[in-house]
């Protein structure tokens, strides 16, 4: 199906339905001076900014043109679209039991795992151990972190790899003593990827809630050396 096409789809279901969808533009809102002139302030622009793509693609269910839009929303004719493309996926994310998303055949329920790696470095010494790891020694650690799911029917895209790495240097306990952080007072490899993988699951739920895709967080593998390692599934 075409984005068109799409978009006639949901503008069927919008007409019935309004009151279940995110955000409701309505015509005045384009035609306000008052509000072309508030768009640029920063309050504004932040409540918006979460719906821009559900935004634009009402507007075009109002019946207003890209070029309007894009003029009033100081974006160019190609970002408009990038925005309904979005609005739509978001849609049928949020949406999924409607019988009637034509997806390719092979798409519908293709369901793929991800994996991405960091390293962090820090120290530790294991409590109650007999023998040199007992005291205070460091490692260069590796962590995996896997998730699944089905991706974007549109772009073909599970999760951005870029938001995942950020997510992981804020994460990841770099350049401190483990024996500190809550939670690691006993931190053996197998202890650090439970409390990773804690760590990673919160994130990963708001950041599933925000795109509107049911993400899961299928594991955490934590090496202390390259050949040694640990894992939590969540288990």
């Amino acid at each position: 199906m075409s984005l068109q096409d799409d978009i006639k789809i949901i503008g069927k279901i919008f007409q019935k339905h309004q009151t279940n969808f995110r955000f409701q533009a309505v015509a005045e809102l384009i035609n306000s001076d008052e509000m072309q002139v508030r768009w640029l302030k920063s309050p504004l622009k932040d409540r918006y900014k979460e719906d821009k793509n559900i935004m634009t693609l009402n507007l075009i269910l109002q019946g207003f043109t890209h070029r309007r839009i894009g003029h009033f929303c100081g974006i160019s004719h190609q970002a408009v679209v990038g925005r309904l493309r979005k609005a739509v996926s978001m849609i049928k994310a949020r949406y999924p039991g409607l019988d009637i998303w034509e997806k390719p055949i092979g798409e519908e329920f293709m369901n793929v795992t991800l994996a991405v790696e960091g390293t962090f470095a820090a120290s530790h010494a294991l409590v109650g151990y007999r023998g040199p790891c007992g005291n205070l020694h460091g490692h260069t650690w590796r962590v995996s972190v896997r998730i699944s799911g089905c991706p974007d029917p549109l772009d073909g895209i599970l999760v951005d790899f870029h938001y995942i790495k950020k997510m992981m240097k804020d994460i990841l306990p770099d350049h401190r003593h483990l024996n500190d952080i809550k939670g690691l007072k006993v931190p053996t490899a197998e202890n650090i990827s439970v409390w990773l993988y804690n760590q990673f699951a919160l994130d990963i739920i708001e950041y599933s809630r925000e795109i509107g895709r049911d993400l899961q967080l299928v594991s955490v593998t934590v090496w202390e050396s390259p050949e040694a390692s640990a894992t939590y599934t969540g288990d």
